[in-house]
């Protein structure tokens, strides 16, 4: 780990560093486009809109929501996002569940969706 400390530091500014990162997985920085116009659209997944509808009549109906979030750093953050937006819209009723990997595994659980 000492090592890895001792090759980042020897980089003056982040720049040099994320360059190098980069280089390290054949990634040039013209490769990465950061704007959300070039993200893809959402709803080219299969029943997007029907999600969403489903959503929608949950928050005008007052209706409890539990999200079933992943314990890694994109599900932990992406259920906190969402929990934010929903509970802004319908406070109270907006829950989160996030399994223990040791105990439940990996993967949805589907006995737990029955359960909420």
């Amino acid at each position: 780990m000492k090592k890895i400390w001792k090759k980042i530091d020897k980089f003056q500014d982040s720049s040099q560093w994320f360059e190098s990162f980069l280089s390290f997985y054949e990634v040039s920085p013209s490769d990465l486009n950061w704007s959300l116009a070039n993200l893809p659209d959402p709803f080219q997944l299969r029943d997007m809109d029907k999600a969403c509808d489903k959503i929608l009549d949950f928050l005008r109906n007052k209706e409890k929501i539990t999200i079933y979030g992943d314990y890694d750093v994109d599900g932990t953050s992406g259920t906190a996002l969402l929990y934010r937006f929903l509970n802004h819209h319908n406070p109270g009723n907006i829950f989160t569940y996030q399994p223990d990997r040791f105990q439940e595994g990996y993967g949805l659980n589907l006995s737990l969706i029955h359960i909420s």
